[in-house]
């Protein structure tokens, strides 16, 4: 929490996370108990390659080490799990992969699905599972470059390709604290992509997405780029007023910005305004 115990505002809040601290400490250690992490995931490879999952595998027991079982069930595609047997020490945790040969000739869109099974032995009851999917690429894949804490929409570009029936991946850009884009590489997997920015105005799109967009052009791809900042915030540096990207690749030969208020508040400070709420 944000500076620690202090932060919390009212007594009975700090009464209540307290006592459940104190409850905590005083209650028998747990004698077993796993975690795997991640629950689920999905990877994309194609044909003929091989993709590695990786997990981190953690014995929340406090007492003893647990000599842990690892399994696999369900999926076709070859596979090589490591470990397959293990003994994790008490609070300790370890890396666990499953390297998975996608087989040659495959279409679009071809999915193997498996189910990682961790079994404790010091308790039959304590077992934990991750659902694992690789699958070749979509015939589209959604990039989303928004910032995900500002009025994420991702959800909307994926409901119309869904009610579309257009099967597709997403790529998300900027879910880590470090902006991740697809490369040249990976752009070229996918006829069509799809790139939106949403609200982000800071870093829309970088010199980096632009090489890498248009080496995709470039080889033949089709792209619909979706960014209400990028024309704006990159082409302020450009001295014609329009990124070149959007001249020489996207035909963008000017542009107008335009605003509309939606929403207005009444300003708190304001003997007129003070109290009136909001105004659509």
């Amino acid at each position: 929490m944000s500076f620690g115990y202090e932060a919390i505002t009212d007594a009975a809040t700090r009464l209540t996370v307290m006592q459940r601290t104190m409850d905590f400490f005083s209650s028998p250690p747990q004698p077993a108990g796993l975690e795997l992490l991640p629950a689920q995931e999905t990877l994309v490879a194609l044909s003929g390659d091989r993709v590695t999952h990786t997990l981190r595998l953690r014995n929340t027991g406090e007492v003893a080490g647990d000599a842990v079982t690892l399994s696999v069930a369900d999926g076709a595609w070859p596979y090589i799990l490591t470990p397959a047997t293990t003994v994790v020490s008490s609070c300790e945790a370890i890396t666990v992969t499953l390297v998975v040969t996608v087989p040659p000739g495959l279409g679009w869109n071809v999915m193997n699905v498996v189910t990682l099974t961790a079994q404790s032995s010091l308790s039959l009851s304590v077992k934990i599972t991750s659902g694992l999917t690789t699958k070749t690429p979509a015939p589209v894949l959604l990039v989303d470059s928004e910032r995900p804490q500002w009025y994420p929409r991702v959800s909307n570009y994926e409901q119309a390709l869904t009610q579309a029936g257009v099967a597709f991946d997403t790529w998300y850009v900027k879910e880590g604290n470090v902006s991740n884009s697809p490369s040249a590489s990976r752009l070229s997997w996918y006829p069509v992509v799809v790139w939106f920015t949403g609200y982000d105005w800071y870093d829309p799109v970088n010199s980096t997405d632009e090489t890498n967009m248009s080496a995709y052009l470039d080889g033949g791809g089709r792209l619909f780029l979706s960014s209400p900042f990028y024309l704006d915030m990159v082409g302020y540096f450009d001295p014609t007023g329009v990124p070149a990207f959007a001249r020489m690749r996207l035909g963008a030969i000017s542009f107008t910005d335009g605003l509309t208020t939606e929403v207005a508040y009444g300003a708190a400070s304001s003997p007129i305004g003070a109290g009136s709420g909001c105004c659509r």
